[in-house]
């Protein structure tokens, strides 16, 4: 596949975007007090999950979440991990006690270059809490031989992982930055 580009956080923040996995649509809506209306109108069921996140160095987005039957923690937001659904650090997953076999690691490209890294499978990941929370069953992960800043504490606060597009895959994720909170169809 071969990458044109990528739009973050920093432009979705401009809409009332949602990232439609299952019809393959990226819908980017004004944000207007009207839209707004519309917007709540068609999203806010209760057959939606609404999991509140922070916004963190202006773009950086985290929700609370749990993998494995962990204790609930924050999670980052990053749809942009290449066929994976969940990201963590090797002594994070070693603690929940996932099988990682690095006799099958592979090279891949990672976002500050090339990096060692193995598929992992995740029993369970729920993004959310109560009736506001979804939760996959084998959900596909990945370690890397490195771990990612996050996972050491850099921003200040402990995060447990990342999830990613694989987990909403076949959903429609929606960014609502004025009230911020993520909406899951």
């Amino acid at each position: 596949m071969d990458i044109k580009g990528i739009i973050g956080t920093r432009f979705l923040m401009h809409f009332l975007s949602t990232i439609d996995y299952k019809n393959k649509q990226l819908v980017l809506r004004q944000q207007r007090e009207v839209m707004q209306k519309v917007f709540d109108s068609q999203l806010f069921s209760t057959q939606n999950k609404s999991i509140p996140f922070y916004l963190v160095e202006s773009h950086l987005m985290f929700a609370h979440g749990s993998f494995n039957k962990r204790k609930p923690a924050l999670y980052f937001i990053d749809t942009g991990l290449a066929n994976g659904g969940f990201l963590s650090s090797k002594a994070i997953l070693e603690q929940a006690d996932v099988v990682m076999d690095w006799s099958k690691a592979v090279m891949g490209a990672g976002g500050g270059g090339m990096v060692k890294g193995l598929d992992v499978q995740i029993n369970e990941v729920s993004l959310g809490s109560g009736d506001n929370s979804l939760t996959k069953h084998d959900v596909h992960g990945v370690v890397t031989e490195g771990d990612m800043a996050i996972f050491n504490g850099e921003l200040g606060f402990k995060v447990d992982g990342l999830i990613s597009h694989q987990f909403f895959r076949g959903h429609a994720l929606s960014f609502d930055f004025k009230q911020m909170r993520l909406i899951i169809q």
